[in-house]
């Protein structure tokens, strides 16, 4: 018994690693991954790393094209559209009901990563204010109090880890996301669920133009 719990807290150890390495752009769409190189490169046994590919695959992250191996998967731009759209709609519902339920020590906790956020965007740490920014929605939707819209929502953010924006990158973007976080959580603040609903979906909305700003230099 004691020997299938660590197993299976190996695998999980190694599912995070893989997600982290995706997440950082270290593994990108298209790269075929085996067995044995992530085992030698995590320093674990190949079972693991197995089961690990399995429930990469079951959260479409990786995909095994048959006679040729295993593949993180592309997210083409048409479809980072698609979950975008769905992800904007989780938030917006994650936001109307966090402004009745957030408690004054979260929103101060939400106060101090937009804080955060801030230091990055002015030094121009695009991968810290990546991980800042997913944290904070995140957050936001997990405190919004609905398990089965938190796992919906985290399927969505690993599948949109494959397709890494470049919007962010420009110093005066991060500023003006940053500026819809803190206009987001003041009206959660002040307990007004539309109006938060509201900021959500211009805010998310204007990254799904990003994603089709993308798609244009693509063509």
């Amino acid at each position: 018994m004691l020997e299938r719990i660590a197993d299976h807290g190996l695998t999980q150890h190694v599912q995070q690693r893989l997600l982290n390495l995706i997440t950082s752009g270290e593994i990108t769409g298209g790269d075929k991954i085996t067995e044995m190189s992530i085992a030698e490169r995590l320093g674990v046994s190949r079972g693991p790393v197995r089961e690990a590919f399995r429930a990469l695959e079951e959260s479409g992250l990786l995909v095994t094209e048959r006679n040729r191996g295993v593949y993180v998967r592309n997210i083409s731009p048409a479809e980072a559209v698609e979950i975008q759209e769905v992800r904007s709609a989780l938030d917006e519902m994650a936001a109307r009901r966090a402004a009745s339920r957030l408690t004054v020590g979260q929103i101060r906790d939400l106060d101090q990563l937009i804080r955060d956020m801030d230091a990055c965007a002015s030094s121009n740490d695009i991968s810290g204010f990546y991980t800042l920014n997913l944290q904070f929605h995140e957050q936001l939707v997990e405190w919004s109090g609905n398990a089965k819209l938190l796992a919906t929502y985290r399927r969505l953010i690993k599948q949109l880890h494959l397709f890494r924006q470049k919007g962010l990158q420009p110093a005066g973007e991060m500023a003006h996301s940053n500026e819809a976080h803190r206009d987001i959580l003041r009206h959660i603040a002040l307990g007004d669920p539309d109006a938060a609903a509201k900021a959500m979906r211009e805010h998310t909305a204007h990254g799904r133009h990003r994603i089709l700003l993308s798609r244009t230099d693509e063509t």
